[in-house]
């Protein structure tokens, strides 16, 4: 028996219980705002779980969990896609993570998955009966009870969080040190908590949900760590999709989610985002590298092995510093990057306007980014928070692709916002 509906009419509690006391097998697809999860029954019993959103993907949570960097990620996803492993199994082999924490990570990010959902303001759903995926997964394999309970019991933390942070544009700053002995996750949220970043420049800088975040500022408020320093000037969500055709829709699941940590199925499709990229100008394949501590050394004569970290790179010389709107905000330092301007509009155009409409350039996947203004020139463009995590992690070494594959957002969109800045004289590319 299938069953579709909306959020609104059909809270996810109400349709999780019936499910389970349904004693169902299939898959229950919720799509919304934010992108679209599944979450997969077996005779009643939440299985797993999967999504199309990035910052969900196996690789930028174990980033938020402070376990590789952003740059270890990037060589980790080249091995992987050379030599057809998972990338949860080449981080076992190279020591950065142990196979049973692993385990344990792939099942908590299932069910955050699904607990982000309790979150949601509106949706619809259907219910897929007897259809689950093929392939093996690391299975949940719990009741829906617990999930229920942890669900409504964040609903209900959310509520009392946005009686003080109303906004995720709210910009906390820290008052007093902290001195309590934080996790690793915490720590890295902290260290990237400066008096200029709002809440959700935090949570892409760091590639976690803006609930953790929303949640850490609050209770460091009620202890009086931190303050609000401001509010982050709005800007329009999706300037740079304005000029774009629009293109198919196409589902990104995490392909990490499926299989067995192990090995990729010869069989597999590549996933809609990669095939993407591949189609700019491929280089000269390499053998499939076996030495996988030498891949990912630290730098040009380490051979360390990766290891937990809780304060991966530092994040001001990359930090998306926004216009504080406050009554007396000073002005950023030089030093300081990226954060839309109030006054100005739009991104920009360059010294001589393409005629209207006119299709911009396509952008190769691996050409190479690279800076055309000074920073202190480009504190005053309005970007969104998307532009500006993608300004800065343009260094200069990291081409398109590399950019994209640690970007929170679909590498369709990041290809979309590097023609958009190029068009606009921002950046150039060698």
């Amino acid at each position: 028996m299938a069953i579709a509906g909306n959020l609104r009419t059909m809270q996810l509690s109400e349709l999780l219980q019936w499910l389970s006391t349904g004693v169902k097998t299939g898959t229950l697809v919720v799509r919304g705002a934010p992108g679209e999860k599944r979450i997969y029954f077996s005779n009643g019993r939440v299985t797993s779980s999967s999504s199309t959103l990035e910052r969900e993907h196996l690789g930028r949570f174990l980033v938020g969990f402070g376990f590789i960097t952003e740059e270890e990620l990037i060589r980790a996803l080249e091995v992987q896609q050379e030599s057809r492993i998972l990338l949860g199994k080449i981080l076992v082999m190279i020591g950065a993570i142990k196979e049973e924490e692993l385990a344990d990570l792939v099942r908590l990010k299932a069910a955050e998955t699904i607990y982000d959902i309790f979150l949601w303001k509106e949706g619809s759903f259907a219910f897929i009966d007897g259809e689950i995926p093929s392939l093996p997964m690391v299975a949940i394999s719990t009741d829906v009870t617990g999930i229920i309970m942890e669900g409504l019991r964040r609903f209900d933390e959310w509520q009392r969080i946005k009686t003080r942070i109303p906004t995720m544009r709210i910009i906390p700053s820290v008052v007093v040190p902290v001195e309590e002995d934080l996790g690793e996750r915490d720590k890295m949220i902290l260290t990237a908590v400066n008096g200029r970043r709002a809440i959700d420049q935090i949570a892409l800088e760091t590639h976690n949900p803006d609930f953790h975040v929303a949640r850490l500022m609050y209770d460091l408020m009620l202890t009086g760590h931190v303050t609000l320093a401001g509010e982050r000037e709005e800007t329009p969500t999706e300037p740079v999709f304005q000029e774009f055709e629009p293109e198919e829709e196409e589902s990104s699941f995490d392909p990490l989610m499926s299989g067995d940590l192990h090995t990729i199925p010869d069989a597999a499709p590549p996933a809609p985002n990669q095939e993407k990229l591949a189609q700019g100008s491929p280089g000269p394949r390499t053998p499939a590298p076996t030495d996988f501590n030498q891949f990912l050394k630290r730098g040009p004569d380490s051979g360390a092995t990766l290891s937990r970290r809780g304060l991966p790179r530092p994040l001001e010389s990359s930090s998306t510093l926004p216009n504080v709107r406050t009554a007396a905000s000073p002005a950023a330092p030089p030093s300081a990057a990226l954060g839309p301007a109030p006054a100005a509009k739009s991104l920009p155009p360059p010294e001589e306007a393409p005629a209207a409409f006119e299709p911009l350039q396509r952008v190769s996947p691996g050409a190479i980014p690279v800076l055309t203004k000074p920073m202190e020139e480009l504190m005053s463009f309005p970007f969104t928070p998307p532009e500006a995590f993608i300004v800065s992690r343009i260094n200069g070494m990291w081409d398109v692709r590399s950019i994209a594959r640690i970007s929170p957002f679909p590498e369709s969109d990041v290809l979309r916002m590097f023609q958009k800045l190029r068009k606009s004289g921002v950046i150039s590319f060698k």
